[in-house]
């Protein structure tokens, strides 16, 4: 296994918003985060509990294998998963990785915190 760690898993706490480890205990809320986003446009799209189900194992596996870190985005006030995002095709060897499937709650489109996050994390 090679050494990824200082990529994760860890948390990455900001002013507005918090990355965790994605885990079973996100799975309800990433559901209601996604429920109404249309996700044509995305690949593994989560229309189901059991789809977000499957992507939390998936990432858990990947993570396992030092291959991508999936993350719950969570909005500090009111300590709420909005979201996730991951760091994909870790490449230790030559210090590289690509940040993506990246998606917010549609009711967080426009806000400061999504405007803000960039700055955030």
């Amino acid at each position: 296994m090679s050494s990824n760690r200082n990529l994760g898993p860890t948390i990455l706490d900001g002013k507005f918003m918090r990355l965790e480890p994605l885990r079973p205990n996100h799975a309800d809320q990433l559901y209601e985060a996604g429920r109404n986003l249309e996700w044509a446009w995305m690949l593994g799209p989560l229309r189901t509990k059991e789809a977000v189900d499957q992507r939390i194992d998936e990432g858990l596996r990947l993570e396992e294998r030092d291959e991508a870190y999936a993350f719950a985005v969570i909005i500090k006030q009111g300590a709420r998963v909005i979201g996730s995002t991951a760091y994909l095709s870790i490449n230790a060897k030559r210090k590289r990785a690509e940040i993506g499937s990246t998606w917010y709650s549609p009711n967080m489109w426009g806000t400061a915190e999504n405007l803000n996050a960039s700055s955030s994390y």
